[in-house]
């Protein structure tokens, strides 16, 4: 199993129990637009709320570069507003850490955020 591919793979599906399923016990999500997260849970209803609000959100792998305990994955991030309106887009970089157990245990989330 690859928890990385798997993750963008349920991501873009909205299969969000499936990424419950992927994070680690002591799972940690941050990234610049919100606080940090420090359970799974939350991170997952934070994803729940993202997709109400852009229901074709997803993430377009660019590249992946492995590391030893995880990856880093360059990609674009794209939804558009439920409500209609232009698509947002946005260049991204998600670094995973993986546990030895093949979890998910931290996710960290950079955005080329419009000015």
């Amino acid at each position: 199993m690859d928890a990385v591919a798997d993750f963008v793979e349920r991501f873009n599906a909205k299969d969000f129990d499936g990424i419950g399923k992927l994070m680690a016990s002591d799972y940690s999500y941050a990234e610049p637009m919100f606080p940090e997260l420090r359970d799974a849970e939350a991170h997952v209803e934070l994803m729940r709320q993202v997709a109400q609000a852009r229901p074709d959100r997803r993430i377009d792998v660019v590249r992946r570069l492995p590391g030893a305990a995880g990856a880093v994955v360059e990609a674009t991030w794209s939804g558009t507003p439920a409500e209609g309106g232009d698509t947002l887009r946005l260049a991204c970089v998600f670094a995973f850490d993986v546990d030895t157990t093949g979890k998910v245990r931290r996710l960290r989330g950079y955005y080329d955020l419009p000015r």
